[in-house]
């Protein structure tokens, strides 16, 4: 068999073994595709199908990391807030259910944040904690249609049904993966108001920086 041939071959295995998919019909019209540039003597070509996919996965990317910029505010202050609990109080503990800790009254004004409600789907599980935001922030929120309330995974080191932090420096390899409550691929979403958004809430994370937390 021709060598081109052969090296193209190649190239077309290696492509579907990376990517675990191995369309032949997509393939077939590429074939077809090429054989009909090569008649009509077209030296480039790229389908609209693919400029589209680009144009909305750029579209997604912009979008996205706007919400990694909010959702990285809202991280450091529930990162802050339970360090501040356990400044005061020597220890912070994600509990099952609604009688968790609860962050001191002046926590929650300063950092707008409270944690509501903790889940473990199985005994010795990690944990799902909810918080709900407040103040200022929950303002913000709503500018862009965005719920008040914040999920997070929590690691259980104890294997037990809680799991206590003591010592600050361990928050945030035990409380992560801190996310909205929004679908990113949702169409309805404007740039322009959630880059204001983020700005403003950057703005407050500094100003907390600025007074020494």
């Amino acid at each position: 068999m021709n060598k081109e041939i052969v090296e193209i071959a190649n190239r077309v295995k290696k492509y579907c073994d990376n990517k675990h998919r191995y369309d032949e019909e997509l393939f077939n019209l590429g074939v077809e595709l090429g054989r009909q540039l090569e008649r009509n003597n077209i030296q480039s070509y790229r389908p609209t199908v693919f400029v589209e996919f680009e144009d909305k996965n750029n579209a997604y990317e912009l979008l996205s990391n706007e919400f990694n910029r909010i959702e990285s505010v809202i991280e450091f202050l529930i990162h802050t807030a339970i360090k501040k609990h356990i400044d005061a109080h020597g220890d912070f503990e994600f509990s099952k259910g609604f009688t968790c800790t609860k962050f001191d009254s002046d926590i929650v004004e300063k950092f707008c944040v409270q944690l509501t409600r903790v889940t473990q789907q199985e005994y010795g599980g990690h944990f799902e904690a909810e918080f709900k935001l407040s103040g200022d922030v929950v303002d913000l929120l709503k500018e862009c249609a965005i719920a008040e309330y914040v999920r997070c995974d929590v690691e259980n080191t104890s294997g037990d049904e809680h799991e206590t932090i003591y010592r600050t420096e361990n928050i945030s390899h035990i409380v992560f993966g801190i996310g909205l409550h929004i679908n990113r691929h949702s169409g309805n979403w404007d740039l322009d108001k959630l880059k204001v958004l983020a700005e403003k809430l950057e703005q407050k994370q500094a100003w907390l920086s600025l007074q020494g937390i």
